[in-house]
């Protein structure tokens, strides 16, 4: 099979795939010069797959976030996310979002109640 006038087969495919380079610290695949160009192609999409991953996301909404990120999309442990109507961020622990930045009160009375990690500021 030809891709990019390149042959694909999976015999050169799977040669030439088997030691990608990668960034030391990230892993992120990149191309070499002596790279066939039909290649290249593969590449950009491994490394948008792999920055994807490392990167914050941005939704418009926590239900535009869930819409999103389903079958091969599905979010990984570490990701991190910011909701545009709430301007709020969320870290993914593996099994559903939690919140990197507590909940902000401002108000003239002193609250009641609260937990470790609530923030209040007194104006």
């Amino acid at each position: 099979m030809e891709r990019f006038g390149v042959d694909t087969s999976p015999s050169f495919r799977e040669c030439r795939r088997e030691m990608p380079t990668t960034t030391g610290n990230q892993g992120i695949p990149y191309p070499l010069k002596t790279d066939s160009p039909g290649y290249i192609a593969e590449y950009v999409r491994d490394a948008v797959l792999a920055l994807e991953q490392r990167s914050v996301m941005v939704f418009s909404s926590a239900s535009q976030r869930d819409q999103k990120l389903v079958g091969a999309y599905v979010p990984t442990a570490g990701m991190i996310c910011v909701l545009l109507d709430s301007l709020s961020f969320y870290k993914y622990t593996g099994s559903n979002w939690t919140s990197l930045i507590p909940d902000i009160t401002v108000s003239t009375a002193t609250p009641t109640g609260g937990v470790d990690g609530d923030l209040w500021l007194r104006v």
